[in-house]
C-alpha cells in the first residue's frame, strides 16, 4: 500500500495506470508518451500455468505491428519478455538488454530482457 502511494503521488494526475486490452490502451498513446509493456512471457518452465494454450508466434507478430505504431506516433516504449531466441528474432530491430531474474519456484535465477525502441 505504501509503494502504490508513492508512486501516485510520483504520478501527480499527470500519467495513467491502465489495466485493459493493450491495444485499446495502445491507440490512445500520443507523441511524448511513455508506454510499459509487460505483455505474457513465452515460458517453457513447467511451474508455470497461465497461457499455455496461447499462439505466442501470433501474438508476438500483433504486438510488434502495435509497437511499430507506438514507434510512428513517436511514443517511447519499454516491454519486458524472457529471454529465447523467437523474442530477440521478433524484437530484433530494437535496443534489448538482458538482466537477471531471481524465481522463487524454482530457486534460481534465469535471464529477463527489456526491450526497448530508445536508447
Amino acid at each position: 500500500i505504501n509503494n502504490l502511494i508513492k508512486i501516485s503521488q510520483y504520478l501527480n494526475n499527470s500519467s495513467k495506470i491502465y489495466n485493459q486490452d493493450y491495444k485499446k490502451i495502445l491507440i490512445k498513446a500520443k507523441e511524448g508518451d511513455f508506454a510499459f509493456l509487460d505483455p505474457p512471457y513465452i515460458e517453457t518452465m513447467k511451474y508455470i500455468n497461465y497461457n499455455k494454450q496461447e499462439n505466442f508466434t501470433y501474438f508476438l507478430e500483433e504486438l510488434l505491428q502495435e509497437v511499430k505504431k507506438l514507434d510512428a506516433k513517436g511514443v517511447k516504449w519499454m516491454m519486458t519478455q524472457n529471454d529465447s531466441k523467437l523474442i530477440r528474432q521478433t524484437f530484433k530491430d530494437y535496443l534489448i538488454k538482458s538482466y537477471k531474474v531471481y524465481r522463487f519456484h524454482t530457486n534460481s535465477y534465469t535471464k529477463e530482457l527489456i526491450i526497448m525502441n530508445y536508447k
